[in-house]
This record gives structure tokens, sequence and C-alpha cells, in this order.
């Protein structure tokens, strides 16, 4: 619910002489009773309200008026200041804010409420009358004040001690926890050190046995090898060799890559008669491409029959082929039937025969674009074959 509300202020406090008297002082205000909304049980009232005087000597606090409708009954408020026995504040009353108060009162000038003994006298208007008025609440109240804001210190300070006590406790335990798991990695790292110890022994181990083993078989190797040359006879357009034997056998590519052909066992195979096939390379046919197609080294030779499906960007890749090869692709590039035409996009860095920009592909359907990309050993160049159309 919306509760109606009164601002309350208090101060400016200033003794005879015009100086802020009470600036930093505490109070609270609380209700007389647990306030709740009579539809639902809710509380609607704050159990307590601070109020802190600023370096003028004044505050201004909101409160709900004490008469209002759809709250449990009247009620009224009081103020008790945290200040020392003896020491002056602006007097601690109970009083009520009923809604014919209106929207503002002043602290100093609210009548104590007639049901409600009253603790002290509000403020003078000097210094002088200020201590008078602090003596009346003094004797008034006895030592009860002063014991209350003793206990209240008292509290605040076990709960200090509590908060403390408890995050040693938190630490403390955390601390072993640590201390364990770092036994616990020393154990581990202990184990692991006889472990790697032992590897490398094994390791050691193994590497004699692997040196020992490869030079027996390049020593096989090179009896062979000799064998085979010493032994081959020559009939024919035939040759007639004898065993070959080698282990771990490494084939190397014309592309510069290597192939493990393991361990080889039997007779040398015929050389066969060179036909009529020469030097083709085989076609890789690709009836619909689009996106970025990147030429690598493994490509090389080969030619490359690709139809557009879509817009086609050709890219080289960042790792070149080996300065001890060279080698040729041909792109074969067909403009797409029906859907098009599509572009074809070359890399900036592609130099061209002749300094002549990059071609462009042809816009009638079927029609082919041939280039040959040729890697030199140092650089890639690019030619292009012709434009053919249907």
């Amino acid at each position: 619910m919306t509760l109606s509300r009164c601002a309350v202020s208090f101060g400016p406090y200033t003794d005879a002489t015009g100086d802020v008297v009470f600036a930093g002082l505490r109070g609270e205000i609380r209700p007389s009773r647990r306030v709740v909304e009579t539809a639902t049980g809710v509380v609607v009232v704050a159990t307590s309200v601070p109020v802190l005087l600023d370096d003028s000597g004044t505050a201004t606090v909101s409160l709900a008026h004490t008469d209002q409708a759809g709250v449990d009954g009247p009620f009224h408020y009081s103020i008790t200041w945290r200040s020392r026995t003896g020491d002056p504040s602006p007097g601690e009353k109970a009083f009520a804010l009923p809604v014919a108060a209106g929207a503002t009162q002043d602290f100093d000038l609210l009548e104590p409420s007639p049901d409600v003994a009253e603790v002290s006298v509000p403020i003078a208007a000097s210094l002088t009358q200020v201590q008078e008025a602090a003596d009346a609440a003094t004797a008034a109240a006895g030592s009860a004040a002063a014991s209350a804001a003793d206990a209240a210190d008292a509290a605040e300070a076990a709960s200090l001690a509590e908060a403390s006590a408890a995050s040693s406790a938190s630490l403390a335990s955390t601390a072993q926890q640590a201390a364990t798991q770092a036994q616990g990695s020393a154990d581990g790292a202990l184990t692991a050190s006889v472990q790697a110890q032992q590897a490398a022994e094994d390791a050691s181990a193994s590497a004699s046995t692997a040196v020992t083993a490869a030079s027996d078989a390049a020593t096989q190797a090179g009896v062979a090898a000799t064998a085979a040359t010493t032994t081959s006879t020559q009939v024919g357009q035939q040759y007639v060799a004898a065993a070959v034997v080698a282990d771990n056998l490494i084939l190397t590519r014309s592309n510069g890559g290597t192939t493990d052909a393991g361990n080889v066992r039997g007779p040398q195979g015929i050389p066969g008669v060179k036909g009529d096939v020469g030097d083709m390379t085989p076609v890789s046919q690709a009836p619909a491409l689009s996106g970025t197609v990147t030429i690598t080294s493994a490509m090389l030779p080969s030619t490359r029959s690709w139809t557009l499906s879509g817009n086609l960007t050709i890219a080289l890749h960042s790792t070149l082929p080996a300065a001890t090869v060279s080698g040729t692709i041909t792109l074969v590039l067909k403009q797409a039937t029906s859907g098009g035409p599509f572009t074809v996009t070359w890399p900036g860095t592609l130099e061209w025969a002749g300094d002549a920009p990059a071609p462009t592909m042809p816009t009638v359907a079927n029609a082919e674009l041939i280039v040959h990309l040729l890697w030199t050993g140092v650089a890639w160049r690019a030619m292009v074959g012709g434009i053919f159309y249907p």
C-alpha cells in the first residue's frame, strides 16, 4: 500500500554565539509497535529510521503518518540519541504524526504524545538551556541511557570480534587445505620424477636398439643393392634382377614429399616400356564450385576443371611449395549454364605474363576460361591459355 508521509526536520542547532552544536550526532526513531497493513498483514512501517545531523546541525527524515487508514490502528514514534550521560542532545521524546499535521513538521515543535511520558526535554535556545535540558533528561532517565549506549557499543564490538574470529577460522581452514594440496602435489611430483627417470632410461635403451637395427638394415640394403646391380642382365627389352631387401625404406616423390614404404622383401620389379601417355597429368572434375579455393603444393601438377555455381575466389596458400620443385596447375573454368553469370577473383600478388591484368571470366553461358599457374621454385606465375565460347 502507499502510505501518506510527513517530512520531519531537525535543527539547525546553534549556541548563543551562533556556533553549530550536535554536528555528527546520531539518533534513531522507532514506532511504538509493529505496524502492518490490515488487508495483507504485511509490515508497512520501518522498525527503525536513522537520524544523522550534518555539519550544519540539521537533518530531515520521512515518516509515515501515525493515524492513517489501512493499517491496524494508530501508533506513535519515539527518538533516542547516541550520546553519553551528561552530553547535550536535541532531546528524546515520544510523538505522534497525525495526517492533520500535514506533510512537513519541525521536530522541536512537536508536542509529546499525551499517553506516553517524556524521556527528556527539547533543546533550548542557548547552550546554558541545552545543558539544563540535558541534566533534566539525565535525572529522569538515570543511567539507563548510558547503559543502553554502552550495551550497544559492547554488542557492536562483540559482533566485530565474532566476525574477526570467523574470518580467522576460515583463513586457517583455507591454509590447512592449501598445505594438504601442496603435500599432495609434492608427492605427485616425486612420483612423476621417478616415472620420468624410468621412461628416460627405457627411451635410451630403445634408441640404442634402434641405432643397432638401423645400422644392420643399412648394411643389408647395401649388400642387396650391390647384388642387384652386379647380377642384373638384359633380355631383349626386359630386365631380370636379383632380390631386393630393405628395411624402413623411404621413397621421395617428385614434389619433394616422402612416403615410408616400410620393410621391402622380394625380387626387383621389371621396368615397363614407356607408353604413349607421355607427361600428361590427371584431371580433377568439379561439376559445381563456388566460394574460395586455395591453391596448395599438393595440387602440383594437375589439371582442374571447375564449373561455376557461384562467385569464385582463387587464393594461394601461405605455405609456398618447396624451392626444389616446380610444376603447373591448369585451371579450366566453365561459366554456369544458368543462374549466372558468376565472377572469378584472382590473388593480387599473382604476376601475369607480360604484366597483363588478371583475366575476367566470360559471361556467356558455358564459356570457358583456361589459366596456367606455374610454380617456378621461387614464385607463382600465371598466363591465360585462352577463352573459348560454346
